[in-house]
């Protein structure tokens, strides 16, 4: 059960952190061009 819930749950959160990431990198980016 435990490997089972370690990967299922570093997905979401993994996929989660992705997108933050991406966002926040994003943004950062922008801001930096302009």
């Amino acid at each position: 059960i435990k490997v089972s819930v370690l990967p299922d749950g570093a997905v979401p959160v993994r996929r989660e952190a992705h997108l933050l990431l991406k966002g926040s990198s994003g943004g950062a980016g922008k801001e930096h061009e302009n």
